[in-house]
């Protein structure tokens, strides 16, 4: 993976924050279905627990979900940089969205969102996984906000860690964490935003 884009200035972080951004987004669920004002507060109290906790704690956290993940984030070289609709995919079936879905960039996705109502009125009914439909337009209301918090930038690896290649189209990099957000600030219409980005060097 060579960037992002390249026209972006590129901002070493240390992974610790990379970490930080993945449990306090987890815990940043809870405030899912909330305006922004009880969002902005309840999120300050998340922040202030996560800035807190050491990188074993934060480890302890994040490898329950997914062991290679915690790998990867160990192994990968961070940075903080901005990033296009049109440079990202999301994970596969991301939520419970159709596999169909997610196989280009984030703004085909986002697009299959809202060019298809019936089959998302479909999936609210009878889909097996529905954090999608069920999640996105309350994450919409409050991406304005959240686009611009650092501790809720989408986390990044390198294309074709979480996207093999067939079927998925290799994009410059892959969303790990961060997708349902993602996809709700291409739907807003915010076509570059900030991203925790993981390179092999």
């Amino acid at each position: 993976m060579t960037g992002v884009i390249a026209k972006y200035e590129n901002m070493k972080v240390e992974r610790i924050e990379v970490k930080r951004c993945f449990v306090a987004s987890e815990k940043g669920k809870r405030l899912g279905g909330k305006g922004m004002d009880a969002f902005e507060s309840g999120f300050k109290e998340i922040e202030r627990e996560v800035s807190g906790m050491s990188e074993s704690s934060l480890n302890n956290e994040i490898s329950p979900d997914w062991p290679r993940r915690l790998g990867d984030y160990n192994r990968l070289i961070w940075y903080f940089e901005e990033c296009s609709v049109d440079d990202l995919g999301v994970w596969p079936e991301a939520g419970g969205l159709p596999h169909a879905w997610c196989i280009e960039s984030l703004r085909t996705t986002a697009l299959c969102i809202m060019r298809n109502p019936k089959e998302i009125t479909r999936l609210k009914v009878s889909g097996r996984d529905k954090r999608a439909v069920e999640n996105i337009p309350g994450i919409v209301e409050v991406a304005a906000i959240i686009s611009k918090i650092p501790l809720l930038a989408p986390i990044v690896v390198p294309a074709g860690f979480r996207r093999p290649s067939p079927p998925y189209r290799l994009m410059k990099g892959d969303i790990d964490d961060g997708s349902l957000r993602a996809v709700a600030f291409a739907i807003k219409g915010i076509e570059t935003f900030k991203v925790y980005v993981g390179r092999d060097e």
